[in-house]
């Protein structure tokens, strides 16, 4: 009887009935448990939770095999919800990158006398549209002060990696913490260095004039009208430059991604 009722069930339901029709059902505390680590999942239906008696157990392992691909959909919905949340993240990380930058710039500026400098997120104006930008008066600073400014941005980004690499040195008992410094420091690095100089390197210097809010550009526009070297010397520089920083990052990642301790740290 047992043996023609299961080959019309599932195979759960099939071990379930088989047992059921010869045992008395009593609540199962484990049964929780037991029916996870089988299937895979972290829910379980109340239904199951009184069904099964103790004994069933072996009866559930028998027909896990054939659980996980009836399972699909649910670990599928996961994956599609945990790439969802990563994706959030990369966008939360990209817009704190912007404003971390400019922020670079407007402090730098008040500092050094445009007191009514300000930034922002999106700036659109006519057919302008920019996503990060500075609106700061260049006539009150000096030569060097405008340097400064336009190199602001990447200084303020550039010295939140490197803070989020040296707490990376110290042991952290807090898994999700490391992973964030390691995201911060990387993603300030990896993702602000390649813009600017790429956007840079876009464009003709001999055809354009300062300022162009356009940080690299202006910082070699500057450079220019102290120094005599051509666009072509003063862009292989900064790609020399930039590669040897990013080289310098990853070699302190590695370095900080292994925590040492304390008394380590003293010596």
């Amino acid at each position: 009887m047992c043996h023609s009722l299961a080959n019309r069930q599932p195979p759960l339901r099939k071990a379930l009935s088989c047992y059921a029709a010869q045992h008395s059902v009593q609540p199962v505390s484990g049964i929780r448990s037991v029916f996870e680590q089988c299937s895979g999942l972290n829910l379980v239906p109340s239904k199951w939770r009184s069904l099964v008696p103790p004994q069933a157990a072996n009866a559930i392992r028998w027909a896990a095999p054939d659980m996980p691909s009836t399972m699909t959909g649910t670990h599928g919905m996961r994956k599609i919800l945990k790439f969802d949340f990563i994706l959030l993240l990369i966008a939360l990380l990209l817009v704190l990158i912007i404003v971390i930058h400019e922020i670079g710039h407007t402090a730098l500026a008040r500092l050094l006398g445009d007191p009514d400098s300000v930034f922002y997120l999106v700036k659109v104006k006519g057919d302008f549209a920019c996503c990060g930008f500075t609106d700061f008066d260049t006539t009150k600073l000096s030569w060097g002060d405008n340097l400064v400014v336009s190199l602001g941005g990447l200084l303020a980004t550039q010295l939140v990696a490197l803070v989020a690499l040296f707490l990376l040195r110290f042991p952290q008992n807090n898994t999700l913490w490391r992973r964030a410094l390691k995201a911060i420091a990387l993603g300030f690095a990896f993702f602000d260095v390649p813009v600017q100089v790429i956007q840079a390197s876009l464009y003709d210097l001999d055809h354009r004039v300062w300022p162009t809010n356009v940080d690299l550009m202006d910082v070699m526009l500057l450079l220019q009208t102290r120094i005599e070297a051509s666009q072509i010397v003063l862009k292989a520089a900064l790609f020399i430059i930039a590669a040897v920083y990013l080289v310098l990052i990853i070699w302190l990642y590695k370095r900080s991604s292994q925590p040492q301790t304390n008394e380590a740290l003293l010596r």
